[in-house]
């Protein structure tokens, strides 16, 4: 998997949103939670969570963080 591009983020991404819920970011806690979960909802997921979903296209850890850049650039 390492040097591959196929990680699954979202468990760091989570971990981070509830770091700045911990420390009173809130708003930043939710943005991110719902870009995570905007970006599963549209059907955008790497290779562990395609694998699971029929007729999902899997795409790159970097692709899915391209997309989560565009919710939350969106949101804020």
């Amino acid at each position: 998997m390492a040097g591959k591009d196929e990680a699954n983020p979202i468990s760091l991404l989570l971990s981070a949103s509830m770091m700045f819920r911990f420390i009173g970011l809130d708003k930043a806690s939710s943005l991110l939670e719902k870009a995570v979960e905007d970006t599963i909802r549209a059907g955008i997921m790497t290779y562990d969570l395609a694998s699971q979903r029929s007729g999902v296209t899997p795409v790159k850890c970097s692709e899915f963080g391209e997309e989560l850049k565009k919710r939350i650039g969106y949101a804020a």
